[in-house]
């Protein structure tokens, strides 16, 4: 899990050159759609977003303009955690 202070520090930073951006980017221009999913709830948030769409947990990073392949870095781990949470899987093999 990242430092929630940290987070907090780096996701105020995001959003806020993401909300100045205004250029033609995709990447950053579906990342800005997003900005919701960058403070400390946003993993929970995703998680439920998700489920709501009946979309795998893979297709997380694809809300930020990446592909589900990127499915790896550490942001993904706490979306992880909450699907399995709020899914209430138990047989994680």
């Amino acid at each position: 899990m990242i430092i929630p202070n940290l987070r907090k520090l780096t996701c105020e930073l995001l959003v806020k050159k993401l909300q100045q951006y205004s250029n033609g980017n995709r990447k950053y221009i579906t990342m800005k759609s997003h900005t919701d999913l960058f403070d400390e709830a946003g993993p929970p948030r995703l998680s439920a977003l998700l489920r709501q769409k009946k979309q795998d947990v893979k297709e997380a990073p694809t809300y930020f303009g990446n592909r589900p392949s990127t499915f790896n870095q550490s942001y993904d781990s706490d979306v992880i955690v909450s699907f399995i949470n709020h899914n209430r899987i138990t047989n994680l093999d």
